[in-house]
């Protein structure tokens, strides 16, 4: 169990920048945000000069923990639908459907990478993959900065394990991130499926008529109805409209009211505080 008088680390990581925050106190806590953002490009993305930088900035902001969470953009993951075979008999059985519907969607052999998911013999679930050369280098940030992880998890896992108790019956879960908003639909409370508009500009997203017809868009390449629920983790900067929509067919809804006043909400600060 997590002893909540220890400080907490959440690191957020993108493939160009890293957030750590820092939570300490048992009930009234505080929270310290350090932000880096790389310059080098040949490095973008590359996990080992993550991990290097990461350990780095733990160490000289001297914000060493014992448990830490790590979230990371969900575009440095894989992420996917696996529709369990029928007469699934065994945990076996579904990590082989798994691989295999990696290996349809991907082109690429699942031996190589690290496959986790909501495992579930009787509905669809979702599935995650990180590259299995991952290991060694967040083991050594683990190893030098003496963390404990806690998560590792893309930003929509860790985002609809946190809040999937407060949403409707029926909802959409949006989270964006520079370029890409990322939607997680749920159905009586579960995940039912997860989309990625990977081209997606902050024009499209900051004002409401825009975002609507965004929404309209993707129910359409889904072959879904418009939703009647959408819902955020928190409000970033291109979404602060959504604090002054007061009525329509879809309803918008704020989950967390989690919201620094002493820093801008980032991306990257949004990444470290998912799960809060």
């Amino acid at each position: 169990m997590l002893n909540w008088t220890q400080s907490n680390l959440r690191i957020g990581m993108t493939p160009q920048s890293l957030v750590l925050s820092l939570e300490k106190g048992s009930r009234r806590k505080s929270v310290k945000f350090i932000e880096q953002r790389f310059i080098h490009p040949e490095n973008k993305g590359v996990i080992g000069h993550l991990c290097e930088q990461l350990s780095a900035l733990v160490q000289v902001t001297k914000m060493k923990a014992s448990v830490a969470s790590l979230t990371l953009s969900d575009e440095m993951v894989r992420q996917f639908m696996v529709e369990p075979p029928q007469n699934v008999s065994s945990m076996q059985d579904l990590k082989a459907a798994a691989s295999a519907r990696f290996q349809v969607l991907f082109g690429d052999s699942a031996a190589n990478w690290n496959i986790q998911a909501d495992w579930q013999i009787e509905n669809r679930f979702m599935a995650c993959a990180i590259p299995k050369n991952w290991s060694d280098p967040l083991q050594t940030v683990a190893d030098t900065c003496k963390l404990q992880w806690k998560q590792i998890a893309p930003q929509s896992v860790a985002a609809f394990n946190r809040w999937k108790k407060l949403l409707p019956a029926s909802a959409w879960l949006v989270m964006y991130q520079p370029g890409k908003l990322t939607i997680v639909i749920t159905d009586e409370k579960k995940l039912v499926s997860a989309y990625r508009h990977v081209q997606c500009s902050a024009e499209e997203i900051s004002e409401e008529k825009n975002f609507k017809t965004l929404l309209s868009r993707e129910a359409l390449r889904m072959n879904l109805p418009i939703p009647d629920n959408v819902c955020f983790p928190r409000i970033l900067t291109e979404l602060i409209w959504v604090l002054n929509v007061r009525s329509g067919k879809t309803t918008f809804r704020v989950l967390s009211n989690l919201i620094p006043d002493t820093v801008q909400m980032t991306p990257g600060i949004d990444l470290a505080l998912s799960g809060v």
